[in-house]
């Protein structure tokens, strides 16, 4: 398998126009092998959000309602009736979004499983716990799905607002005098807040119940109850303690989730983790934040040219 760097190197030899062909052909060439050892479609969602490119907005590189139009033109004229194999690098995003990504998936393919070469966040750990199995690495990581809310242009954890209005009520249970402190936070907080953070907290966990007891544990006895299990286990800030905190493939394995190993086979795993590397090139070498790709080349990208720039 050739390095990043290896890549890189060879990369860098070509005039820029050169530049990107050779890099679309090896993409083509490395996501066309996936598809072949997997008979299945092989569709890659990656974005730049490790780049921390400081001009670009967050929004673009996380999940979002655009990336509904992307999903729809790379799976465009594919053989439904075979599997997905779904590449996933993300940060996560918005909840309405992820679902919305997850129902059109879902409505086109009986079969897909979710492949991490090394992150799938928050709502790409809600993507891949909605797939009948889990491709994971030594390196690779899902996340937390506890919901953050946008507040005042701040990501805010919806279980640390419940977790601060009952820490409020036992307080003042306990020390009516602490009143003084509490009442500008609480009256910032407001009832609809913590009616929203609820709701919240509750969504993301229901979507990956309904979607595990559906497609990872379709046809198991116990199905409901070890996808409500599991989806609690994930949902659970009090045992995660961050919503980035790293949740890796043993640990996956152990709260019961159907895992295949990467490393079982080593020239699969050569051509994920090329595939992995092609993509860090181009987040880091042009001006493209998103890719939505097919193994078929057809592809939509998301480019930032910051102002001025």
């Amino acid at each position: 398998m050739p390095s990043w760097s290896d890549l890189l190197r060879e990369f860098e030899l070509w005039s820029p126009k050169a530049k990107k062909e050779w890099i679309d052909a090896q993409l083509n060439d490395y996501l066309g092998r996936i598809a072949k050892r997997r008979d299945t479609n092989v569709v890659v969602y990656a974005s730049s959000f490790l780049q921390q490119k400081p001009t670009v907005p967050m929004g673009l590189t996380a999940i979002n309602h655009e990336d509904l139009n992307g999903l729809m033109a790379s799976i465009k004229g594919l053989d439904f009736d075979k599997g997905l194999s779904l590449i996933l690098h993300t940060p996560g995003g918005a909840m309405t979004a992820t679902e919305s990504f997850v129902d059109y998936l879902r409505a086109k393919f009986d079969y897909i499983e979710s492949i991490v070469p090394v992150y799938a966040m928050s709502g790409g750990t809600l993507i891949a716990l909605n797939s009948n199995k889990i491709v994971m690495g030594n390196q690779s990581q899902l996340g937390p799905i506890d919901a953050q809310l946008q507040i005042r242009n701040q990501s805010v954890s919806a279980s640390s607002i419940l977790a601060q209005f009952n820490r409020a009520k036992k307080e003042l249970k306990k020390d009516k005098d602490t009143a003084v402190a509490w009442a500008p936070i609480l009256q910032a907080m407001g009832p609809s807040l913590l009616q929203q953070a609820q709701y919240a907290l509750e969504c993301g966990e229901e979507i990956a119940k309904l979607g595990m007891k559906a497609y990872m544990f379709s046809g198991e006895d116990n199905a409901g109850k070890k996808a409500a299990k599991i989806a609690r286990y994930f949902n659970s800030v009090a045992t995660h303690l961050s919503h980035s905190r790293r949740i890796g493939l043993d640990e996956c394995q152990n709260v019961g989730l159907q895992i295949e190993q990467l490393e079982d086979d080593q020239e699969f795993q050569d051509e994920v983790l090329t595939v992995y590397h092609l993509l860090t090139i181009i987040f880091e070498q042009t001006v493209t934040v998103k890719v939505l790709r097919n193994h078929e080349g057809k592809a939509w990208v998301k480019n930032f040219n910051p102002p001025g720039g």
